[in-house]
């Protein structure tokens, strides 16, 4: 049995009447909503995750790797997580206030993820704003904004979704779990988090798997 994991620090379940994990990653990104901007509350957690999920197996594919397939019990253990995180003081793949939930094998079992020999997880932080990097930002009536006085817009689900996925790409461990010879992938994410500045994040986490 063997436990990869890998940690990224850096600036996903809900009621939709499709079934987003169905779907090809080509044709989950060509639904309309998958382009909605995230709000800043009350975001559609399922379409979020589905959407990470599927710019992973995108990202698999570019690189001709079978793509993941998803589990109930990766899903509810990355999100339980994610939940957790929002509330401890760093990212890390340990939870300290509940044992039976310390490390990522732990929580994937507790879901009913018994039978995976070998696990893995990536965690990541990320700002839901779509910044233009060639412009300052001000805080403007508490909001974050241009010189002009335009709030900074939110990204859509499907931006957010790759720019995460590249993210872990540029990190050696992350790259590795997103590669490797797992079958089956959950995403988690947490509540919005507001930063310095009042910018809204989210923690991501990922769950891998295989038999």
């Amino acid at each position: 049995m063997g436990v990869s994991i890998a940690i990224l620090i850096s600036v996903c379940l809900g009621n939709s009447q499709i079934d987003y994990y169905s779907l090809s990653a080509k044709d989950f990104f060509e639904l309309p909503v998958t382009h909605h901007l995230v709000p800043t509350s009350d975001i559609d957690k399922e379409l979020l995750c589905a959407a990470i999920f599927h710019a992973s197996n995108a990202y698999r594919f570019s690189k001709s790797k079978p793509v993941f397939l998803v589990d109930s019990a990766l899903l509810k253990a990355a999100n339980y997580h994610a939940q957790y995180l929002a509330t401890a003081s760093q990212l890390e793949h340990e939870n300290r206030k509940e044992r039976a939930m310390i490390h990522p094998q732990n929580r994937i079992a507790k879901f009913g993820g018994t039978k995976f020999e070998v696990r893995a997880e990536n965690l990541a932080k990320f700002s839901l704003l779509d910044f233009d990097r060639d412009k300052s930002y001000y805080m403007i009536n508490n909001v974050p904004s241009y010189q002009d006085a335009t709030p900074i817009p939110t990204m859509s689900y499907s931006k957010l979704a790759r720019l995460i996925v590249e993210a872990w790409t540029h990190s050696k461990g992350h790259k590795q779990n997103l590669l490797g010879e797992y079958q089956y992938l959950g995403c988690g994410i947490s509540p919005v988090l507001l930063a310095k500045d009042n910018i809204p994040e989210i923690i991501i986490v990922q769950n891998f798997a295989s038999y």
